[in-house]
C-alpha cells in the first residue's frame, strides 16, 4: 500500500531491503563526510532493472 500526504510516502519493506538501504546510506555519510546537523538532499530514483507489482 502506498500513502502520502504531499512530503512524504510509506511502504513496508522486508528485511534485506532495509539493510540493503542501510548499507548504502551508511557509505553515503561515510563517502561524503556527512557530519552531524549537515543538510543533504536525498532523491530516490527507481532501478530500471526491477519491476514490482503491487
Amino acid at each position: 500500500m502506498l500513502t502520502g500526504g504531499g512530503r512524504f510516502s510509506r511502504r513496508v519493506i522486508d528485511e534485506s531491503q532495509n539493510s540493503g538501504g542501510g548499507g548504502v546510506l551508511s557509505r553515503f555519510y561515510s563517502g561524503d563526510r556527512v557530519l552531524e546537523r549537515d543538510a543533504f538532499m536525498v532523491y530516490i530514483t527507481p532501478d530500471p532493472r526491477r519491476v514490482d507489482t503491487l
